[in-house]
């Protein structure tokens, strides 16, 4: 006999409404001693969500979930240029600006018949304000075949929680930071050049790895809130060539980074997978952290043929980081990625059917989380087919047809804690064979 919490009806409904505003200006050759020209911009986002749920069982108390989402977002940047010459060859082009973001986040989530060991209503996370603000400033300096760029960044974040319908566990931050850079470029010969750049690197903390909690009987797994998180800290160093090599662009570069109290999102951190001890996730700080790998890029160009001018675009990237307290691989990492294309270019139109690959994540490469039984994607391999027309200067038509084949794949930053003997694998898939189409004006 059907057990008496067995679905005998079910449904769902869900609502999404996105309103979005956005304005651009540039002011250029205004030569006043401070600055030449000028951009700005400033954006805003109202994201609205609702999702309802209904499940009728048998004799058990029926359930309903009524869950609310709602996050509004603002943007602005002003950036200022100034271009000065000197004696023997000199130039130099100063840039400073500011940057600012603010996001309001508002969530709840009621209904009857809660999970056990909660009641309705309820908020996942707290309703919290995310804002930060950052000033920077760079100098480009030619001298000769030379280029030097040094640069420095302050960046201020805050996340203030409120903690009505949340408790004292809400928890609010703040904190600051000041980052150099320094860019090196040398041109061997007009085709030729070689660079290098050293960065200091900054990351908050971000609210829902702050505060954000969910738990999920049915499958055993939690995820927790960490409120001792701290910002991740790095020095990175790129050195790279690009040039010309007959018909092909090509940039290679080579990249390495030491990251200290380095962000981990989705560690396991307890529990074996049962009900009476569910698996537990949370993102942690690594103390010491390795970064490293390399990225190739370019464009043969096969010139016009018909009318029509022909390219091929490729890439391929490689990345592997590696916890140096325990020797442990960082799970978080994506697996190798390589794309290639043949590009069609006309007057009006650009078309372009694209080949992309993505490797399998190898157990080597995770430290193996979910009790030994963490599942893997396996490679993919991936066609796309996309076109715009430039109806006119400031109306386009963008086409795609996305996933050809129709291939079933993973991401792997979605799979990642997902134990392979999961029933609710499939539910983790990237859409099938898909469409999207898009007109894009500009006033």
């Amino acid at each position: 006999a059907p057990a008496a919490t067995a679905v005998i009806d079910s449904g769902s409904s869900t609502d999404m409404k996105r309103t979005r505003g956005s304005w651009a200006g540039e002011w250029r050759n205004l030569s006043t001693p401070a600055w030449d020209d000028i951009k700005a911009s400033l954006s805003y986002q109202n994201a609205d969500s609702r999702e309802f749920i209904y499940e009728d069982r048998l004799t058990a108390a029926d359930r309903t979930r009524d869950v609310t989402y709602q996050e509004k977002t603002w943007q602005a940047n002003v950036q200022a240029s100034k271009v000065l010459r000197g004696d023997a060859g000199l130039a130099q082009k100063i840039t400073y600006g500011i940057d600012y973001v603010r996001s309001d986040v508002e969530n709840l989530q009621t209904g009857i018949t809660p999970p056990v060991g909660e009641t309705f209503p309820l908020k996942r996370f707290p309703d919290t304000t995310e804002s930060s603000w950052a000033l920077y400033a760079q100098d480009e300096l030619v001298l000769g075949n030379w280029t030097f760029t040094p640069g420095l960044r302050y960046d201020h974040f805050s996340i203030k929680a409120d903690q009505a319908g949340f408790g004292a566990n809400a928890v609010s931050l703040s904190g600051n930071a000041t980052s150099p850079k320094l860019g090196v470029m040398y041109r061997v010969d007009p085709a030729w050049s070689v660079f290098g750049n050293y960065a200091k690197g900054f990351r908050a903390p971000n609210a829902g790895q702050v505060n954000a909690f969910f738990e999920n009987p049915v499958g055993n797994y939690k995820t927790i809130p960490n409120p001792d998180l701290k910002p991740e800290t790095s020095q990175n160093l790129e050195l790279g060539v690009r040039g010309r090599l007959g018909n092909v662009a090509l940039d290679v570069a080579a990249f390495t980074g030491r990251y200290k109290d380095f962000i981990d999102d989705l560690v396991q951190v307890g529990g074996v997978g049962t009900a009476a001890d569910p698996l537990v996730f949370q993102s942690v700080n690594r103390g010491k952290v390795n970064i490293s790998g390399f990225e190739v890029k370019g464009d043969a160009d096969w010139g016009r043929y018909a009318g029509i001018g022909w390219s091929t675009p490729f890439s391929w990237g490689r990345t592997q980081g590696r916890d140096r307290t325990s020797a442990e691989p960082l799970s978080s990492i994506d697996p190798q990625r390589f794309t290639v294309g043949l590009r069609a270019e006309a007057a009006v139109w650009t078309a372009q059917l694209g080949l992309n690959y993505t490797q399998g994540k190898k157990a080597k490469d995770t430290t193996n989380p979910s009790g030994g039984t963490q599942f893997l994607n396996p490679s993919a391999t991936l066609v796309d087919l996309t076109a715009q027309w430039r109806i006119r200067k400031d109306l386009r038509l963008n086409v795609g047809i996305y996933n050809l084949t129709d291939k079933k794949y993973w991401r792997w930053s979605d799979v990642r804690g997902l134990a392979s003997s999961s029933g609710v694998i499939d539910s983790y898939t990237q859409p099938g064979r898909s469409a999207k189409v898009s007109l894009v004006a500009e006033f």
